[in-house]
């Protein structure tokens, strides 16, 4: 939805669950974002984190370096939010939206898996203040190339590890990734 536009959304199978003599009803809650791609740029951490040196993580950190790179260089007004992130570690945008919405959170949910999740939420967002560091992202970014062009064979396939055969599949990936 674009901004000053209104959307009506009728869930016709909510509607109609009251009709059900077996369904018992609890609680919906709905979220909604703004700006799904947010959640798309928090994610980029996990893709720089992966712990091994396959041919396949270090092309997704070189993947996730490069979209960081993109945006904070095309769009100073995230890169300034991410920095916010990171130079303020006490910070309510750290908080994930479980943490930040009181309706959801009870002492039941307090011994749930989600109360991990949302710590990890904030973890994440930390994380991303970090990500979009540019000197960090440069030295990741000619990192990563340089082990990718290590790893590829002289017929141009990639292997998924060093002293392996190429491999079509990864060979793919990666130039997919490329593209």
């Amino acid at each position: 939805m674009r901004s000053k536009q209104t959307k009506k959304f009728k869930f016709k199978k909510l509607i109609n669950s009251g009709e059900s003599t077996t369904l018992r009803h609890h609680k919906v809650t709905l979220e909604f974002t703004a700006n799904p791609a947010w959640y798309a740029v928090q994610a980029l951490p996990y893709l720089m984190e992966f712990p091994y040196e396959c041919t396949e993580q270090v092309f997704s950190r070189y993947y996730a370096n490069s979209i960081a790179s993109f945006i904070a260089n095309s769009n100073p007004k995230i890169k300034r939010v991410f920095d916010s992130w990171k130079n303020i570690p006490d910070s309510k945008a750290l908080l994930s939206n479980l943490e930040k919405n009181q309706e959801l959170k009870s002492v039941l949910l307090e011994e749930t898996p989600w109360v991990l999740d949302a710590q990890d939420e904030s973890e994440r967002k930390r994380r991303v203040g970090l990500l979009f560091d540019l000197n960090h992202m440069a030295n990741n970014l000619k990192t990563a190339l340089h082990k990718l062009e290590k790893m590829q064979t002289p017929n141009g396939g990639w292997t998924w590890f060093k002293g392996m055969p190429d491999d079509r599949y990864i060979t793919q990936h990666i130039i997919t990734g490329f593209g």
